[in-house]
């Protein structure tokens, strides 16, 4: 189907051309990879929790400190905790909930999970604050989802081509 538009009116339709098109389909493209990279930074750390909670083992830490960290996730707790593994010291943090951030003190004790072949691969899991899958995975589905719309909205709008006449015609994209 084809479509034709007089440019020269007022108020006429204004529709990319198609270098302009892939100009902007290679802009949302960057921006998808940007937005996929800091979505993988959270399936990351979503991914390690799980393997330590599925993998790991339960020892005796203690509570080097408790701080408090304006900005994070609009503010909230982190602990820094040590425990012993083999005769050497690890050292770990992580947020925490805030009813137990609270009333922490330093050296007292937690449990630790760690993974043994690799025991700084550790967390807290009675205190520390479990990654939900549906939390990590929701932003990048509603990202990929107007990423699409974006993307097949702009492959598929008229495109402007120039004639000799000093008229715009415009063509409907086949697919």
């Amino acid at each position: 189907m084809k479509l034709s538009f007089d440019n020269s009116k007022k108020g006429s339709l204004v529709v990319p051309s198609r270098k302009e098109a892939k100009k902007i389909a290679i802009f949302f493209s960057v921006l998808l990879l940007i937005y996929v990279a800091i979505c993988s930074v959270w399936f990351r750390a979503y991914f390690w929790q799980h393997f330590i909670n599925t993998h790991g083992v339960i020892t005796r830490g203690a509570v080097e400190s408790v701080d408090y960290r304006h900005g994070y996730k609009s503010g909230g707790y982190i602990v820094y905790y040590s425990f012993d593994n083999n005769g050497v010291t690890y050292h770990g943090s992580s947020a925490a909930r805030t009813a137990w951030a609270q009333t922490a003190a330093p050296s007292e004790p937690m449990l630790v999970k760690y993974i043994p072949d690799n025991p700084s691969l550790n967390w807290p899991p009675d205190i520390g604050v479990p990654i939900s899958l549906f939390a990590v995975s929701l932003p990048l589905l509603i990202g990929l989802a107007l990423f699409g719309f974006i993307i097949t909205t702009v492959l598929r709008a008229p495109v402007a081509q120039t004639t000799s006449k000093d008229k715009t015609k415009y063509v409907e994209q086949s697919t």
